[in-house]
């Protein structure tokens, strides 16, 4: 019933009304044009609270659409600082071996690869940890103990078979500079070379050059978001891009890197995150510079929201891709909200 001085009513209502209605407002919203948000705050928190753990670390998320970072973790290892990248360049030397129609070739990992033995000298061994077999050959070590079996150049890809693209680089003594040149990994080196000590620089070997073709030995050295650019170029492809590497050859890696998410080295990552879709994946770990037993671990994710393409690098200065960096990519991956607005 009405009161009958009643005159129009309270004028707080309207004002209620709406505040109650907002959030369904901002719902049918067009959030296209401002497609990933992140709750920052939550999100630094968690890796602060990660890096109290594991170590210094450092987390880049990238738009390879429009070629610009999205989200950035430690600017100073992110950006200021290169590395060793470890397996997370074994797509690229992938990219020219299936180029030059290699793709089929095979080859039987039991878990140990031996240099030729001209290719080896003592200053490697200074350089790498390469025990000796019964017969004292040295070797380098595969990440399982055992091998991998037969690979051809996807299962070699799928499972991160050091013995097989090492095998790669030894038949084909350009395979490392071809691809570092088509990928610009050699220009992107030279830079973080020229900021080394010159005290400090390690001596340049027949094996420290054929050992780059997995990432290892230290004349490979990028940051964590070069290597999002690099990884960009690969999901969309630009124009320039395309006439370089064929487009079947993109589609091939890309498929290898699914398969690294669904069943290889980065099986177990868990997103949690419904709001994504994951396309593909790379883990890396990789010898500190000058270093024999101490290892960075690198994680490369790719994935769509919505429309947008993104790749996803988190790097632990101690640590394995396939431990301590997953269990990052899984904390930023969860921090990644429809709608969130920071």
């Amino acid at each position: 019933m009405i009161p009958r001085d009643y005159k129009g009513g309270d004028r707080r209502w309207p004002r209620v009304l709406f505040l109650i209605f907002l959030p369904f407002l901002f719902s049918f919203t067009d959030f296209e044009s401002h497609a990933l948000h992140i709750d920052t705050w939550m999100l630094k928190k968690n890796i602060d609270a990660f890096v109290s753990r594991r170590g210094p670390s450092a987390v880049v998320l990238y738009d390879a659409d429009k070629e610009e970072s999205l989200y950035l973790y430690n600017h100073k290892d992110g950006v200021e600082r290169g590395f060793p990248p470890g397996s997370i360049v074994k797509p690229f030397a992938a990219a020219l071996l299936h180029a030059g129609g290699k793709a089929l070739e095979s080859w039987t990992c039991r878990g140990k690869y031996y240099p030729p033995r001209s290719s080896i000298s003592e200053k490697d061994f200074q350089l790498f940890h390469l025990p000796r077999d019964k017969k004292k050959r040295p070797y380098f070590r595969c990440s399982l103990r055992k091998g991998h079996g037969s690979c051809d150049l996807r299962e070699a890809l799928r499972v991160s078979c050091n013995s097989y693209f090492l095998r790669a680089a030894e038949k084909d003594r350009s395979l490392v500079e071809d691809t570092a040149a088509l990928w610009g990994l050699d220009a992107l080196s030279d830079r973080w070379h020229r900021g080394i000590k010159e005290s400090s620089h390690l001596p340049v070997t027949s094996f420290r050059k054929q050992a780059a073709v997995i990432g290892e030995g230290g004349l490979l050295l990028l940051s964590p978001l070069e290597v999002a650019r690099v990884y960009g170029q690969l999901l969309f492809s630009p124009p320039e891009f395309k006439k370089k590497v064929p487009a079947s050859t993109c589609r091939f890696i890309l498929k290898g890197l699914r398969d690294v998410v669904e069943e290889g080295t980065l099986k177990k990552l868990a997103a949690d995150n419904r709001d994504i879709e994951i396309i593909g994946g790379k883990t890396g770990t990789a010898t500190l510079y000058g270093q024999r037993y101490r290892t960075h671990g690198w994680n490369v994710v790719l994935f769509r929201y919505r429309k947008m393409s993104c790749v996803m690098v988190t790097f632990v200065a101690r640590g394995s891709g396939s431990r301590q960096a997953r269990e990052l990519s899984e904390i930023v991956l969860r921090g990644l909200k429809l709608h969130r607005i920071n």
